[in-house]
Order: structure tokens, then C-alpha cells, then sequence
């Protein structure tokens, strides 16, 4: 038992080719999207890269400023403790009116800024005896006194002395402004040194005294506060800030704001024990501030400086910029190339899906081969009899009038001939695409055309259809196979009679030549035509609309005529149907065609 062709699910190429073209794409999709977050992350990295290099330099810088208040600070801190045992002036004395600035200045200035401070407070009600405990405290001063000019105490703290007492109020009978003793030996050993002014608005005097503890901070805030306006405004330097271990500001220089005007960080680096912070001053722009240890005399302090970030800044805004711009380039590109890819995907699956089409004709009319041979060999006895029969009655049964015996042996003929024709046809068919050999002879295209008028005339005739001969002058002559070209003209005709309405209709048949060397046979009919759609595919091999039928018929004609040398065009007729144009060499044409 042989097995017959593989049997196919409708379709079922094309939804694998689908799915296979989705595949790829999804794969060339994914590995868009690969080369786009490569870009990307290479992108970051080198802009992370350019702005940890743009920060170090920036910490490098604060690393340089805080080495400048550092050896300032000790500097000027050493030569304070230095003139420790100068004169001081034991009489009262106009400290405003004194010559220029000193090294005991520097720490004279901030004490009586304090004072007068002080002395504004009182005087506004703002300060009371627990509060001022609070600034004696948090100033890192011993005792405070506010006394009037009669020597009445208005505040002080609780812990004052009275001997110092006895000081303040014979002070109050001196001439001056500015009263001090802080770095000479006091008469009593036991006494605070100390710093006293006049009170502006009403008569008497502030008085605020340190002891060695709070005389070292006060040295060490004095150092500090000239340091940093010696250093601040260099080197893009926007503020800077000293705190203790407990977070008291000793010294500021420059526009310091507190933590509410500057925005939280928006990039941190650190470095060893050293932290730069990328923030925002209100109404200032970018700041990078750097937080550092500073080392002066004996205390460890924390120094935050702000470094103008506007240069910086703009810097890693164009650098990300290029890198957005190549990256969006880089992208562009990338998905240009899978596009690319995509379209040539598409045009080779196009192609594989057009060669798997063709292989699957091949193995149907394969199949058809086969299933012909078959057929050729079991009709071939039985149209060998229907042959012979024939023969018998055209010898046995003729009529015995000249008229009728005329008329029987043509039809007994064209019995015949038609047998030997499907003969032919049958051994044939497995050779629809084969070049097989002509078997050429000078044919008139009218006769032709009239014998196919009457092939087909009584089943035209079943179905309401007229078939018209129609000559366009004197009928053209072709070398042809004669056998061939019926079979190729009663193909049309058929696919013209499957193509009417039900109610009928008519199919003209004409022909004329073209030119010395071309003859033209028209095939017309008023059908339902054929749809645009369709017109590139009615000539495929297997291609058919009907139920049932093999697609042979209009791929069979054209084979036949391409092997004469000719070809079909095919054409809507106005008014609706179809128009087959068969187109075949001259005589001299192909009569050259045949010897070469």
C-alpha cells in the first residue's frame, strides 16, 4: 500500500512563518533594547566618572583652604598665648580711640561686640536671669554684671563675686568708654580677668569677666574668626564655618545661611575623614559645600567651607547633555539597524514562505504525477475501445443517403479525433510543465477558432451561453502544434463558461495579426470578471476560486503558449467581464524558433 501526500492544515505554513517572524523580531527587539542600555549605562558611567573627577578636584581645593585656615588659625593662636604677660592699660582708657588694630584687638573686638550686644538686650527687657544663664553658657563667659550709674545692680548672674563687684563700681567714677584687664596679672590672684564698657542708652556700665578656660576659647575664636576673612572670597570660596565638638559656631566669614536656606544634598563623596556635599543656597545656585577636620592648638573642630559649584556644575550639565545626545544617536541607531534587520527578516521570510508555497505544488502535482500515470495507463484500453467502436459503427452504421452518410462520417471523425486528443492529454499531464517537443504545422487561426466553437458549442448551449466567431480581417496563419494550442484555447473557454451568471451570456472569439510577426487570438466574455486582487495569481500553478478543480486549466494554456513562443496578458472588459489575449509568433518567427 503507498502513502499518499502528506496531508497540510490550511494555512498552517503562513502561521508558522508568522510565528517565526515574531520570534525574530521579539529576539531583534530584545537585543535593540540590549545595545540601548549599553549605551545608556556607559553613558552614566562615564558621566559618573567626569563628576567624581570634578568633585575630587573640588575637595582637593577645600583640602587646600582648610590647610590655609589651619596654619592661620595656629599662627595667629600662638602669637596671642604670646602676649599673654604684655602691659595692659591699667587706667581707663578709650579702646575705640586707640591705635591701629593689635594682636590683643583681635580678641578684644569680639568680647566687647558681646557686650554691647548684651547691653542692647538688657535694655529692650529681652534678657533674664535664667536666660542670661543660658548666654553665659552658650558664650563661654564666666559672670556678667549690668549696673546702673548709682551703682544699683540691674542683672546678674548668681555666681558673681564681690570683689569684682567692688571693681565694677569703682569703675563707673573713671573716665572712658572701654574698661579691660585681661591679660595683665590682676592685683587679686583670685579675680576673673575682665571687660567692661558704658552703657549707651542710660548711665552705667556692662561688665563681663573670663576665667583661663573661657580667655583660651575666646583666643581660639579670635584666631579662628581672622583666619577665615583671610582666607574667604579666594579660590571661589563662597563661606566658611568653624564648629566645636558640640556644634557651637566659633567663627563664620563670608554669606553663611542656616540649614533652612540651603537645600538637602543632593550628591554626597567622601573621602578619608573628609565629606563633600553638593547642595543649593536660596537665591545663590550651586554650592559644594566640604565638611573637614581642623586641628588648632589643642581642640579637633569641624570646618565646613562652601565652594562656588556654578563652574562645576555647568560642566556636568553639558557633559550630560553629550551623553544624552550620543546616546539618543547611538539609540537612533541601534533601532534603525534592527529595523533594518526587521525588513530584511521580513523580505527573507517573504522568500521562504514563497519557495515552501512553490515546494508544496511541486509535491501536490507530485502527487498528480502519479495519481495520472495511473490514470493514463487504466483509461488508455478504454478509449482504445471507444476508439475502435466508433471506427465500427462509421464502417458498419452509416447512413445510407449522401447527405446524412456526409454529415455521420464528420461526426464519426471528430469522435475520433477528440479521442485520440484526451489520449494525448492524458499521457501528457504528468509533462504540464515539461518543454516537450513541438509538432509544428501552418494552421489558420479562423479554422482553429471555428472548430472550438463547435467543441464547445452544446455545452455553451446548456448554460445560456452564445459563442461568437468573429474575424478581424483575413484570418492570420501560425506554425503551431495544433493539438497544443486547442488545448491551451478550450482551457480559456472553459474557465470563461465557469465564470457566467446563471442566466447565460456571450463569448467572442476573434483574432487578427499584429504586426509582420505577431498573430493575436482573443478570448472575450461577459462574466463576473475577476478581481484585482486576483489578476497576478489566476496563472499560478494550483491557484483556483472554485470548490472544486485542481488549478490547472489557465497555468496549462500558459505553459502551452509560453512553449510556442507567445504569451497571455489578461484585462477586465468594460461593461464587466473578462479579456484573454493569447499572443503567438508569426510564421517566419517561429518557424526560426523551431530550427534553432
Amino acid at each position: 500500500m503507498t502513502e499518499g501526500p502528506r496531508q497540510r492544515v490550511p494555512g498552517r505554513e503562513g502561521k508558522e512563518g508568522l510565528r517565526s517572524l515574531s520570534f525574530h523580531s521579539l529576539v531583534l527587539g530584545l537585543l535593540g533594547l540590549v545595545f540601548v542600555g549599553l549605551f545608556l549605562g556607559l553613558g552614566l558611567v562615564n558621566s559618573q566618572r567626569l563628576e567624581k573627577a570634578l568633585f575630587e578636584a573640588e575637595l582637593t581645593k577645600a583640602v587646600s583652604t582648610r590647610d590655609a585656615v589651619e596654619r592661620n588659625a595656629e599662627g595667629i593662636y600662638r602669637l596671642l598665648l604670646g602676649a599673654e604677660g604684655r602691659r595692659e592699660w591699667p587706667e581707663a582708657g578709650s579702646f575705640m580711640g586707640s591705635e591701629s588694630l593689635s594682636l590683643d584687638d583681635l580678641l578684644l573686638t569680639p568680647l566687647v561686640d558681646l557686650a554691647v550686644e548684651l547691653d542692647a538686650a538688657e535694655d529692650e527687657g529681652r534678657i533674664s536671669s535664667e536666660r542670661l544663664e543660658e548666654i553665659l553658657r552658650d558664650s563661654n563667659i564666666l559672670h556678667a554684671l549690668f549696673m546702673d550709674s548709682s551703682g544699683r545692680i540691674i542683672l546678674k548672674d548668681s555666681s558673681f563675686p564681690d570683689e569684682l563687684l567692688r571693681t565694677a563700681k569703682e569703675l563707673l567714677n573713671a573716665d572712658g568708654t572701654i574698661f579691660t584687664r585681661l591679660f595683665s596679672p590682676s592685683p587679686d590672684p583670685g579675680l576673673p580677668g575682665f571687660i567692661a564698657i558704658r552703657r549707651r542708652r542710660a548711665p552705667g556700665i556692662v561688665l563681663i569677666a573670663l576665667g583661663q578656660k573661657e580667655l583660651e576659647s575666646w583666643r581660639l575664636r579670635a584666631s579662628l574668626q581672622e583666619a577665615l576673612e583671610t582666607v574667604e572670597g579666594r579660590m571661589g570660596v563662597l563661606y566658611l564655618e568653624v564648629r566645636d565638638g558640640r556644634g557651637r559656631v566659633l567663627a563664620q566669614a563670608g554669606e553663611v545661611r542656616g540649614d533652612k536656606d540651603r537645600a538637602p544634598p543632593v550628591t554626597r563623596l567622601s573621602m578619608g575623614d573628609m565629606v563633600l556635599l553638593e547642595r543649593h543656597l536660596v537665591g545663590r545656585g550651586p554650592v559644594l559645600e566640604a565638611r573637614m577636620p581642623l586641628h588648632v592648638g589643642r581642640d579637633l573642630l569641624l570646618l565646613a567651607a562652601g565652594l562656588d559649584g556654578t563652574e562645576s556644575g555647568e560642566l556636568i550639565r553639558r557633559n550630560r547633555l553629550q551623553i544624552y545626545l550620543t546616546t539618543a544617536m547611538m539609540t537612533s541607531m541601534a533601532f534603525m539597524a534592527v529595523f533594518l534587520l526587521y525588513l530584511t527578516q521580513r523580505r527573507q521570510q517573504a522568500r521562504l514562505d514563497e519557495v515552501r508555497e512553490r515546494l508544496r505544488q511541486a509535491e501536490r502535482f507530485s502527487a498528480l504525477g502519479r495519481l495520472a500515470g495511473m490514470v493514463a495507463h487504466e483509461v488508455r484500453n478504454p478509449l482504445n475501445a471507444i476508439s475502435m467502436a466508433v471506427q465500427r459503427l462509421g464502417r458498419e452504421y452509416a447512413p445510407q443517403g449522401e447527405e446524412g452518410r456526409e454529415e455521420f462520417s464528420k461526426l464519426v471523425g471528430l469522435i475520433r479525433e477528440e479521442i485520440r486528443r484526451i489520449n494525448g492529454i492524458v499521457e501528457d499531464f504528468l509533462g504540464v510543465t515539461r518543454k516537450g517537443k513541438l509538432e509544428l504545422r501552418e494552421i489558420p487561426i479562423g479554422d482553429l477558432l471555428e472548430k472550438l466553437k463547435t467543441l464547445v458549442e452544446a455545452q455553451a448551449s446548456s448554460r445560456n451561453v452564445e459563442i461568437v466567431v468573429a474575424d478581424r480581417g483575413s484570418g492570420p496563419v501560425v506554425l503551431a502544434d495544433g493539438e497544443r494550442i486547442m488545448q491551451a484555447l478550450l482551457n480559456l473557454v472553459n474557465n470563461s463558461l465557469e465564470a457566467m451568471p446563471p442566466r447565460g451570456g456571450v463569448i467572442s472569439l476573434s483574432s487578427w495579426a499584429e504586426g509582420k510577426d505577431r498573430a493575436v487570438i482573443e478570448v472575450s466574455d461577459t462574466g463576473k470578471g475577476i478581481p484585482p486582487e486576483e489578476m497576478d495569481k489566476i496563472f499560478d500553478l494550483g491557484f483556483t476560486t472554485k470548490a472544486r478543480g485542481l488549478g490547472l486549466g489557465l497555468h496549462v494554456a500558459r505553459e502551452i503558449v509560453e512553449l510556442h513562443g507567445g504569451e497571455i496578458k489578461v484585462r477586465q472588459r468594460e461593461g464587466g467581464g473578462t479579456v484573454f489575449s493569447v499572443y503567438l509568433p508569426a510564421k517566419g518567427e517561429t518557424q526560426q524558433r523551431r530550427q534553432s
